[in-house]
């Protein structure tokens, strides 16, 4: 228990020395919101700051790349970037991006195919790719809707392997998982969206290398894991202290 315990903390621990980089094992479950407002851009302004070539970095045919490639063309709205936010730590860690497809559409909602892309910064880099169909419902007035901050619950939940189609950077070849549950303000869209969208990515691949703390992070890591082996209470106070939230 007090192993485990010390793992997470450390990673946690880490995230914060380094400012944003941190390490995770090869089979690594990333738990990151999309959370502010984007502006409407094209495929290649997104692909341009995720860093991304989806024809060589992912495993998309050149007719799924080529229904996001125009707006106004295959159904396809347009991307939005907005800050990436690691929950583990609050920690801004990039860019996420979403490129939307409307399937259906219906006073009950809507359906869409999201290319999404998790553009990391900072040590080490990098850009994970997602494909997947999502649903966009509206909220009950006044019930759930950040007093109107938000004006559509929406969220996917896969239900086998799949998802994630390729990376960049540490996460070249990754394959897994990536579902989502959130909500969006659709109030001028499609010219702005705002995001407060929670993801869940079961990052798998063979190749995946993330940074790993740096020898100084390392002593202090250490220091600190030595004085958490006391109790869980500890380690506690300790975060707190560096205004980290653990669980």
């Amino acid at each position: 228990m007090t192993w485990r315990l010390n793992l997470a903390v450390r990673s946690v621990l880490a995230a914060a020395l380094l400012g944003g980089a941190f390490s995770a094992s090869a089979d690594a479950a990333f738990v990151l919101q999309f959370k502010g407002t984007g502006d409407l851009i094209t495929l290649a302004e997104a692909l341009t700051i995720a860093g991304v070539d989806l024809a060589t970095d992912t495993t998309l045919d050149q007719a799924t790349i080529d229904s996001f490639s125009t707006i106004g063309e295959n159904s396809f709205v347009g991307c939005y970037a907005v800050p990436m936010i690691d929950l583990a730590t609050g920690l801004a860690v990039g860019n996420g991006i979403d490129c939307l497809r409307a399937l259906a559409a219906g006073p009950d909602g809507a359906q869409l195919e999201a290319l999404s892309l998790f553009a990391f910064t900072g040590a080490g880099g990098g850009a994970i790719v997602s494909l997947g169909k999502t649903s966009v419902r509206p909220f009950f007035e006044g019930i759930g809707d950040a007093d109107g901050g938000v004006t559509h619950i929406t969220g996917s939940i896969p239900s086998g392997p799949g998802g994630i189609v390729g990376g960049t950077g540490s996460f070249a070849e990754a394959t897994g998982t990536a579902r989502v549950s959130g909500a969006v303000n659709l109030q001028s869209f499609p010219a702005v969206t705002t995001f407060d969208c929670a993801w869940v990515l079961g990052v798998e691949g063979a190749s995946l290398s993330l940074p790993v703390p740096d020898s100084e992070v390392s002593d202090q890591l250490g220091a600190i894991e030595a004085t958490s082996d006391k109790t869980a209470d500890t380690v506690l106070k300790i975060a707190r202290r560096l205004s980290i939230v653990v669980d």
